[in-house]
């Protein structure tokens, strides 16, 4: 993909530089800060948000034990690559768990539960963000912010599989995305840039409660609660 710049050309150092910067920028966002660069993001804009306000309530949560599946554009992260290669980074299992324990607990519908669980629901969050998209867009508006600053567009994907007893229900994914940004020393004065963390636990909120209420559409919920 050609990244358009000042002088029209990107040396490959400096594409490896970004690289590095996204790579330890989604590791910040996904580990709880483990790079020293300052991270912060702020949402899409074009997303439409919704409420768990719209989801239906029963006299009690469904309590569930839960699953969770961290995939990279479909696939496990490879975290095999040689001493010359970046190897993509994957999320903390328990700070994934962490966060969408109390996304489901904030839409009363679902409880996640280990010891009087009545079923099983599998979470799987697919990481669908394109690198080369999100250098592209590093790079028009570190032009913007001056040097030292990179962008890049965290997108991602997630559904549900829910089985309690013999029934089954699953939800479509559902799409939404951030922007995170990072620097080399300090961020940019930008009244949008709010904390990392907290932008990406409401989108995965967000995305969760889209994927809840495809469910009651369809009717999967209300069939999953029926004695």
């Amino acid at each position: 993909m050609k990244i358009p710049s000042q002088s029209g050309r990107v040396s490959t150092a400096s594409i490896m530089k970004t690289f590095v910067l996204l790579c330890a920028g989604t590791c910040a966002l996904l580990l709880g800060g483990c790079t020293a660069y300052p991270v912060a993001a702020y949402p899409d804009s074009t997303m439409t948000r919704v409420s768990a306000a719209d989801l239906p309530r029963g006299e009690a949560p469904l309590k569930l034990k839960m699953e969770v599946q961290w995939l990279m554009n479909g696939q496990a992260p490879d975290t095999s690559a040689l001493s010359m290669q970046i190897a993509s980074p994957g999320p903390d299992p328990m700070v994934l768990r962490n966060i969408m324990e109390t996304a489901f607990q904030q839409t009363g519908v679902i409880a996640i539960s280990q010891l009087d669980a009545v079923g099983v629901v599998k979470v799987t969050i697919n990481d669908v963000s394109d690198i080369a998209e999100a250098i592209n867009q590093g790079v028009r508006l570190g032009e913007k912010w001056g040097d030292g600053h990179v962008t890049g567009k965290e997108e991602m994907m997630m559904s549900l599989a829910i089985r309690v007893g013999d029934r089954s229900a699953h939800s479509p994914a559902v799409r939404g995305a951030f922007y995170s940004v990072i620097a080399k020393s300090r961020l940019p004065d930008d009244p949008r840039l709010q904390p990392a963390r907290a932008v990406q636990e409401d989108l995965f909120q967000q995305l969760l409660i889209k994927c809840l209420l495809a469910m009651d559409k369809d009717g999967s919920l209300q069939r999953l609660r029926a004695r």
